[in-house]
């Protein structure tokens, strides 16, 4: 905490008050507070793990190949970014090697998830009318699939930073001869590390 908020709680005459890092983690206070069930948090692994109840996971076709911990989420939490990795001890999490052998649709009552996935993202966007096309085959939605677990494991899991660069760079050549009109997509737009 620095000096000008205690003097501005201070002046103001609080005796409480919260004090929130950037706009995502304002965004789960202001939703959670609002919950009839809150009762309250004090370490940053509280505040996600109440989020997790109050994001807004949407019905998307992506939940068809998506990893059991990862939900499809339409609320106003990533800024630019494809997918936001949660803290690994959120309680009730699954580890990762469960996670991986079911997809969303199959787990989303019993899985919480672990990594957010912005369904408004142009990469995520893509994906979504790809898999809705009618003239899209069963092959080019298992080819789909696979790069999906490629995403998941070898770029949104990776804690190398350079890695994860590089596999990007070769994954996104293979989903852009795969998805027609996929623009152009930095790193540095896909993933948010808690």
């Amino acid at each position: 905490m620095n000096i000008g908020t205690e003097v501005y709680a201070k002046a103001a005459g609080l005796s409480q008050w919260v004090l929130v890092e950037d706009r995502r983690e304002f965004f789960l206070f202001s939703k959670a507070v609002t919950s009839p069930d809150w009762k309250g948090f004090i370490s940053e692994k509280d505040l996600y793990s109440e989020g997790r109840h109050i994001f807004s996971e949407v019905q998307s076709p992506l939940s068809d190949i998506l990893r059991g911990d990862y939900a499809p989420i339409s609320d106003d939490i990533f800024g630019r970014a494809a997918f936001i990795v949660l803290p690994s001890n959120l309680p009730r999490a699954w580890k990762r090697s469960e996670a991986a052998a079911l997809v969303r649709r199959h787990s989303v009552d019993s899985c919480p998830p672990r990594v957010l996935v912005n369904a408004s993202h142009p990469l995520i966007s893509a994906m979504s009318l790809f898999l809705d096309g009618a003239l899209t085959s069963e092959p080019q939605k298992h080819l789909l699939k696979l790069l999906m677990d490629n995403l998941c494991d070898g770029v949104v899991e990776q804690d190398r930073i350079t890695v994860a660069r590089g596999r990007w760079k070769s994954l996104s050549r293979e989903l852009r001869e795969l998805l027609p009109g996929l623009p152009d997509i930095n790193y540095e737009t896909l993933i948010v590390r808690r």
